[in-house]
């Protein structure tokens, strides 16, 4: 029996399970948009391909093609067919290559590819001191070729030349390092003829044949000790990790010693062949729970940090989009915040995503992925909607800018509280500019960014020169001209204001008769009825009127009042007969105290 032929045998298949093909085992899937997303993944490898190393333009168009085919196959309900662990294989592959490939501006290999190139020309040199029909060397060789196999294994870029070429060396030299383990030296024969070279041999070739329950035991034994080994070297790292996989394995070695104390046959090839392969199953274990340790370690606390992720993730809610009043300070938030929830969601994925495939990934990291990717989603069409609803309230601006530079709309500026509105009108539309300016800038958006900051130009502009426009018509505004000399007119005034039966009478600082004192008279009539017949009132309204302005302290600014006072002689049924009466009062335009004569 020839031991390279089983080692051969078992490396040749772990070659296979790391060796990319693009060849699909069964084309048939119940799920279409696999092979839709298949296409999609050749046409992104053939644009890989072509990639110069640092050109961050093509990654980034790669990548952004990439993201919806994640979410395709991720939709995909069955994950164990062929197809779809193909186009899973490459898509994880394009995603960790295309960044890696435009990091690696200098255009050298993948830096795994050539450690593990500059591994096997150190084996070569190994290799080439091994003399030939040195089983044991060869033995220790093609372990350390294993070794080797599970490095390439974890190479991300397998459809790069370079990974190819170090396949190709791999093979090479696990055949040629078998042979020559194999091969038997020649020496003089009695005849003085050479020896042929025989595959199986191992040890002693003129050992005596095993004994019938020998050979039963060893048949036995030796299937077991091989589905021993096949299941140390097939563990997954979080089964070797499990205090019960070194603990199996070192109580069958024990069983196999026993057995092979039974057998009681050193001296043969193939028990001593066996012996080795229980002698080696501890160092196996042993290798198998370091390079765990080693890919555990290099997670770093992955527990923690998941626990971490998530609780973050809950913590961090992806802000609403905002709208007007878009306040500098509630702007500068949301972009703090928008900006900070993608950061941390798009480390978060690049963590998680060394996880695909690993042992130690939890079982619900799909979900965990594209929970991060949502977030990304959903923190740009927040920020986008706030964008347009920003666009419609910059367009909108035009039509108030107009409003407050034009003369016309200044009536009820000298108003009381008149000019106060119209300052804080045009506050809150500079409070929305500064907002947007931030939240453009943000976005980078150069065209609107431009637009805010000519409007804010036109805006200081307006605000002067209504500035300056109230200024002129409050140092225009005067007392007006006395209609009437008649003393007793303002002393009639005077008392019937500060009479106290009327609200709203602030103190008077000067007052003057705006209109003369006339006599009116009319007739009015009532209408009143049941079923018994209709009664008709009339009456008749006899006074005299006139009107008084004046200027009125309010708080520290001065304003005109303007002022009707009444003398009814006769009138109806609730008119207040035979004295002066406020029928009527409104207030005008604010007046400077200096104005006041």
């Amino acid at each position: 029996m020839n031991p390279f032929k089983s080692l051969n045998t078992l490396l040749v298949g772990l070659l296979a399970l790391i060796t990319y093909t693009a060849t699909a085992q069964n084309t048939a899937h119940p799920d279409p948009t696999v092979a839709l997303a298949q296409q999609s993944l050749d046409a992104i490898r053939k644009g890989y391909e072509e990639m110069q190393p640092g050109d961050a333009a093509t990654a980034q168009a790669l990548m952004k093609q990439l993201a919806p085919i994640g979410q395709v196959l991720g939709r995909v309900e069955n994950k164990t067919h062929p197809a779809w662990t193909a186009a899973a294989t490459l898509y994880n592959e394009l995603n960790t290559g295309v960044p890696a490939k435009y990091k690696n501006q200098s255009g050298a290999a993948d830096p795994a590819i050539a450690q593990i190139a500059s591994t096997l020309k150190a084996y070569e040199q190994k290799f080439n001191q091994m003399q030939p029909g040195d089983t044991q060397t060869g033995i220790r060789l093609l372990d350390e070729l294993k070794g080797v196999a599970a490095r390439m294994n974890q190479v991300t870029t397998k459809f790069d030349p370079s990974y190819s070429a170090i396949v190709k060396q791999y093979n090479t030299l696990n055949q040629a390092t078998a042979d020559k383990a194999n091969q038997v030296v020649a020496s003089p024969s009695a005849s003085g003829a050479s020896q042929t070279p025989t595959p199986s041999s191992f040890g002693k070739s003129n050992a005596e044949p095993l004994l019938s329950y020998q050979l039963s035991t060893y048949k036995r034994l030796n299937r077991q000790v091989a589905g021993t080994i096949e299941r140390i070297e097939g563990a997954n790292e979080a089964e070797v990790l499990n205090p019960a996989f070194k603990s199996q394995s070192m109580s069958s070695v024990q069983n196999y010693q026993s057995q092979l104390n039974k057998i009681n046959r050193p001296d043969h090839p193939d028990v001593a062949r066996l012996i080795y392969d229980v002698e080696r199953i501890p160092m196996l274990v042993d290798q198998k729970i370091q390079g765990a340790s080693n890919t555990k370690q290099s997670l770093g606390n992955y527990e923690e940090r998941i626990a971490e992720i998530q609780a973050r993730s809950r913590e961090e809610i992806v802000p609403d989009p905002i709208y007007a009043p878009y306040i500098p300070e509630e702007s500068r938030e949301f972009t703090e915040r928008i900006s900070k929830v993608k950061a941390d969601s798009q480390l978060n994925l690049e963590y998680l995503r060394t996880l695909v495939g690993s042992p130690f990934a939890p079982k619900n990291l799909n979900s965990m992925i594209y929970w991060q990717q949502g977030r990304i989603q959903k923190a740009d069409e927040n920020l986008n909607q706030t964008i347009m609803s920003l666009r419609v309230m910059i367009e909108h601006t035009q039509s108030k800018l107009d409003f407050f530079g034009d003369p016309k709309k200044d009536h009820y500026l000298l108003q009381e509280g008149g000019f106060a509105e119209r300052n804080k009108d045009i506050g809150l539309m500079e409070t929305d500019l500064k907002g947007a300016e931030i939240l453009f800038k943000f976005v980078n958006d150069q065209e609107w960014l431009y637009q805010v900051e000519s409007k804010m130009t036109e805006l200081a502009a307006v605000k002067n020169a209504l500035n300056e426009r109230f200024a002129d018509a409050l140092d225009a505004v005067r007392m007006p001209k006395s209609a009437s000399d008649d003393k007793e007119l303002i002393t009639i005034a005077l008392d019937t204001l500060n009479s106290g039966r009327y609200e709203g009478i602030n103190p008077i600082e000067a007052i003057v008769v705006n209109s003369p004192k006339v006599h009116r008279e009319k007739d009015e009539g009532d209408i009143s009825g049941n079923v018994s017949g209709l009664t008709v009132t009339s009456y008749h309204y006899s006074w005299d009127e006139y009107q008084v302005t004046t200027a009125e302290k309010v708080g520290d600014e001065y304003y005109l009042y303007y002022s009707t006072l009444k003398y009814f002689t006769s009138g109806g049924s609730r008119t207040p007969l035979n004295r002066w009466v406020l029928s009527g009062r409104f207030q005008g335009g604010r007046i400077l105290e200096k104005n006041i004569d």
